[in-house]
């Protein structure tokens, strides 16, 4: 599984219906500043011959809450994705294992990007490893890079902007349909402690007309440690729940367990909506700018270990429903 983080899953023509998108996203080293940008492919449901490769750019501005959401789609010929490393084409606009350029326009304005990033941490894998190769769940995720570092220059509505040192990620996702409600979390460096990185998630899952309980994995690592609560028997006894601006988790295995929330005001997301494989819309919003507080005990020496994590605005934070959100 380690060597095939990168590799692209999606076969030109499949009818089943298919997304994939590679995530890339990060913030200023201070300030309220942040910018994901995706790169998606999508092919409908028995309609192979109308998929599109679409890029997405997000810049969150918190001094001023005036965020910008681009995109752009392209007919499928003009997109080429590689199955042995990490390489995206979407018209001109491109994704390598250590760099990224493109550039997107909306009603509301304008982003380009020409980024470089570097890092040396491994992959990060919010589900168990096997699970990836299984057809349940229907969509996957995981991290490529975690706390990549990125340099080069960003450009919103014409006006340039230097990228020195941002922390964030390189992620991956994919499947044949998406999750029908989930919440997604990340924090890439909390205050005072760089290093630490956390993902996670809260989902509801439908396998034919059974709809699960909302399941909780979590991965964290802090103090030169992974501690990954995403096994079946974990998510039986995690717990998360979120409402449009709230969420509260807990995970808890062999002695460590964590709690926390995340949150953010409403003017801190962006609006979005996916077109679904099998059909229909999703309907997304997002922020890179939450807020996120844990709590995290460690009682598996003789004396308990508890200490706490915080950030303030360096959390991901994406809401996924059928509904508009936002």
């Amino acid at each position: 599984m380690m060597e095939s983080v990168f590799a692209a899953r999606y076969v030109r023509g499949i009818k089943e219906g298919f997304y994939e998108s590679y995530l890339i996203r990060a913030n200023h080293p201070t300030e309220p500043y942040a910018f994901s940008i995706r790169y998606t492919v999508m092919s409908p449901r028995q309609r192979p011959e109308e998929a599109v490769g679409e890029l997405q750019g997000i810049w969150f501005d918190g001094e001023t809450g005036k965020h910008r959401v681009v995109n752009k789609s392209l007919a499928i010929d003009e997109v080429e994705m590689a199955k042995d490393r990490l390489m995206v084409r979407i018209g001109g606009a491109s994704l390598d294992e250590d760099k990224v350029a493109g550039e997107g326009a909306s009603e509301n304005g304008r982003m380009a990007w020409q980024l470089s990033y570097r890092g040396q941490q491994k992959p990060l894998f919010l589900l168990p490893p096997a699970w990836y190769e299984k057809g349940f769940p229907r969509a996957k995720s995981l991290v490529i890079l975690p706390l990549a570092k990125f340099d080069g220059s960003l450009e919103i509505d014409g006006a340039p902007l230097s990228v020195n040192g941002w922390v964030g990620s390189v992620n991956h996702h994919w499947g044949v349909k998406y999750t029908d409600e989930y919440a997604w979390g990340q924090v890439a460096g909390f205050d005072g402690a760089e290093e630490s990185f956390l993902e996670m998630a809260t989902a509801c899952l439908r396998w034919g007309p059974f709809r699960t309980p909302y399941v909780t994995p979590v991965v964290l690592r802090h103090r030169g440690e992974e501690f990954a609560f995403n096994t079946f028997f974990n998510l039986c006894d995690s717990r998360g729940s979120f409402s449009d601006y709230v969420w509260v988790f807990r995970a808890e295995k062999r002695g460590v367990r964590i709690e926390g929330t995340v949150s953010a005001p409403r003017e801190s997301f962006a609006g979005f909506t996916y077109r679904n494989p099998p059909g229909g819309v999703k309907y997304g919003k997002s922020t890179c700018l939450a807020a996120c507080e844990m709590k995290f005990e460690d009682k598996r020496g003789k004396r308990a270990f508890r200490e706490a994590l915080f950030t303030r605005h360096r959390a991901a934070f994406e809401i996924l429903t059928p509904r508009p959100s936002i």
